[in-house]
């Protein structure tokens, strides 16, 4: 291996190293988790997308995807509340 292709690896094993170390939620730099978790919502935001357009619902609540995290589990009782609410709200 050349010291050019060295240093390549090298730097992009730093840069990944970078994501196992971090725990703050800074937005110029998240974690492997919050990758993930962005990866996720987006193929999820597809797929709901297709169905919605293949299968129009009568009513459609939108809730934000940003109340919750992922793994934000001890929050279930307030997002059932909110989509209540929604609920309420959309059919008065």
């Amino acid at each position: 291996m050349s010291d050019e292709d060295e240093d390549l690896v090298s730097r992009v094993a730093e840069f990944l190293r970078t994501f196992a170390r971090r725990d703050d939620h800074d937005s110029a730099q998240v974690g492997m988790l919050e990758i993930s978790d962005r990866t996720f919502d987006a193929m999820q935001d597809a797929i709901a997308r297709q169905q919605l357009a293949a299968y129009p619902p009568d009513v459609e609540l939108i809730v934000p995807n940003n109340v919750c995290g992922t793994l934000e589990f001890d929050r279930a009782r307030e997002m059932i509340r909110l989509g209540y609410d929604l609920a309420e709200r959309r059919l008065g």
